[in-house]
């Protein structure tokens, strides 16, 4: 049934399921994607060794809470309570949700890997909920069934929730949050629909809290509902603009004035705009105060507008958009940007699946089929999304994507619905035609219909199983490997040496002293001496002399290597200047054997 006003009713089959989604009996064949899901994602959770950022960003500061220690917060800048800051941010463009979330864990579990690594594996499966519950409202049962189940055994996603504080996979979850509320919102009443505005409103403002990258779900959400409704928009506006005879004046007859036009997925009263704007301003608060603090966010992005800290240019839009494709097309396959895991594997099959689902979905909307929009709006969100990724205050990292993991599953499930929903059967008994009743057809109904269910659902299985043992290869590798790069669990290794050392330590370069803070509670602080900036800054001999100055300190490098921030010759002619030599301590090594960490001392 085609609804005239363009609702979200007439673009899916979710309007049959009813508003309870939990006790909905329908809701339960999301035990499967969430069983894959979970055998997937919680196995040795420690691995890959845990990274710089899920301690700085989380780990630590969470622990710095609950012990009753200084809190690490970025900036200086925060809610003072108690005498303590309580951090706003961990970056100036992240939030400090992670930190506060993980909370909970730590107080269960103490301030672990693998209570940190739990926290972020249990919000991927809030983002599996979170798509299937939308995916059930705007399309049906079938179609969030199908996007589930890929979402579920997706190396990207799997790989990325297990280290979710480093790439702020909370986004995702949030990203499919709004889209649920905005299908609400749009199958609401007059009455009720102001409350899911506001909640739409207050979602967005927490991901755009969460991470500033948010705005590319909003960019792309609102790129896409300008590209469906502008027909609707320049149809109204002719209709209203083009003089029309003026109709004989009634007894009693009053002048109606213009309705505004029926968009999709539904018209926003001024009380929807309201709360919406309103519910935006509390989720956008704390980046708010931060920056009546400090500037940081403002600054870090008018810093980075031109060229950013990690070298990208951003005025070279095209040449970061070839380089996101083919980001995208390996993040989607599982491939390339998980090598730390210890090996490369990948799923081709998932570039044929997006091209074929994208003809699919576009093919049905360029003829006009009922309830083509709302794939259509899906499609575009994911491709708006991925062309604002083109500009970045930061780098061009695979990691962004995590914000677009259940989308494309979700487009492939769109596509898989139109052979699938027997709504589409006509069409089918169509193209079979009367020259295929030879075959023994009745009513002009061949095998076509269930040779197509049959040949997609082999599809959509091969695909799944080869997630499936994409993923289980890189456990493998993980496992003999421990992580690789600033992912290595030799940081577990250089950790229980500094412990049992009980020596002042300088950190000579970045990726190990948050993790060793995090996983001591403190018992050991290294100090970063080598600075935030490519080559030695002004600063850098003062810090270094300063731990110079105390014989004892072990001072940890990287080996060359592994190195980020080079210190290492600059710290030799510091010491050559005292007349002293440095002497090594130890090397700490990965599983293969490879050196990792170097320590070594003043020798006077």
């Amino acid at each position: 049934m085609k609804d005239e006003g363009g609702r979200l009713k007439a673009e899916g089959g979710g309007m049959k399921t009813g508003n309870k989604f939990i006790l909905h009996p329908s809701s339960f064949i999301l035990a499967l994607p969430l069983a894959v899901y979970f055998a997937l994602a919680l196995p040795r959770l420690t691995l890959p060794g845990l990274h710089n950022d899920e301690a700085a960003e989380a780990g630590l500061p969470a622990g710095q809470i609950l012990d009753g220690q200084p809190i690490s917060a970025f900036r200086d800048a925060g809610l003072p309570l108690g005498g303590r800051i309580y951090p706003l941010m961990v970056q100036d463009y992240i939030g400090a949700l992670n930190v506060y979330l993980v909370l909970p864990f730590f107080a269960l579990l103490g301030p672990t890997v693998v209570a940190l690594r739990l926290y972020t594996v249990l919000v991927g499966a809030l983002t599996l909920l979170c798509t299937y519950g939308f995916a059930r409202r705007a399309f049906g049962t079938r179609p969030a069934f199908i996007a589930a189940l890929l979402l579920a055994a997706s190396p990207s996603f799997i790989f990325w929730q297990r280290q979710g504080v480093l790439v702020m996979s909370l986004t995702a979850a949030l990203a499919m949050a709004c889209l649920w509320a905005g299908a609400i919102w749009a199958q609401s009443n007059a009455k009720t629909a102001w409350r899911w505005a506001a909640l739409l409103g207050l979602l967005c403002g927490a991901g755009v809290y969460a991470k500033l990258l948010f705005v590319w779900i909003i960019g792309g959400v609102a790129g896409a509902l300008a590209v469906i409704n502008l027909p609707i928009v320049i149809r109204y506006l002719f209709q209203n603009i083009k003089p029309r005879p003026k109709p004989p004046a009634l007894p009693h007859s009053h002048t109606s004035s213009p309705t505004l036009p029926r968009l999709f997925p539904r018209t926003p009263s001024l009380p929807d705009v309201f709360s919406f704007t309103a519910g935006l301003l509390v989720g956008l608060s704390p980046l708010i105060i931060y920056n009546l603090q400090t500037g940081g966010t403002l600054a870090s992005v008018g810093g980075n507008l031109g060229t950013s800290f990690y070298g990208v240019n951003n005025a070279d839009f095209f040449a970061n958009l070839r380089g996101r494709w083919d980001q995208f097309q390996a993040v989607t396959e599982g491939r390339d940007h998980l090598w730390y895991l210890g090996g490369s594997f990948g799923n081709g099959g998932w570039q044929t699946a997006l091209r074929l689902a994208a003809l699919v979905i576009v093919g049905r909307a360029a003829f006009r089929r009922q309830r083509s929009r709302a794939p259509v709006a899906i499609l575009l969100t994911l491709a708006f999304g991925v062309a604002q990724s083109a500009f970045t205050v930061s780098g061009l990292f695979p990691t962004h994507f995590a914000i677009f993991a259940p989308l494309w599953p979700l487009v492939v499930a769109l596509a898989a619905e139109t052979i699938f929903n027997p709504f589409y059967e006509p069409m089918f008994m169509r193209l079979s035609g009367p020259p295929l009743s030879a075959f023994g057809v009745q009513h002009g109904r061949i095998g076509f219909v269930s040779l197509g269910m049959a040949v997609l659902a082999v599809g959509l299985g091969g695909l799944f199983a080869r997630d499936v043992i994409v993923t289980l290869d890189y456990h493998r590798a993980l496992q003999q490997s421990g992580g690789l790069g600033p992912h290595s669990d030799a940081v577990y290794r250089l950790t229980d040496f500094l412990k049992d050392a009980a020596a002042p330590v300088a950190a000579m370069d970045w990726s190990f002293a948050p993790q060793v803070r995090m996983l001591t509670r403190g018992g050991v602080s290294p100090v970063e001496v080598f600075g935030y900036s490519w080559d030695a800054d002004a600063g850098f001999a003062d810090r270094v002399s300063a731990a110079l100055d105390d014989p004892a300190t072990l001072f940890v490098f990287h080996v060359s290597q592994e190195t980020i921030f080079p210190r290492r010759a600059a710290f030799e002619a510091l010491v050559a200047q005292r007349g002293g030599r440095i002497e090594p301590v130890t090397i700490i090594s990965r599983r293969d054997g490879a050196p990792v960490f170097e320590v070594v001392r003043l020798n006077r």
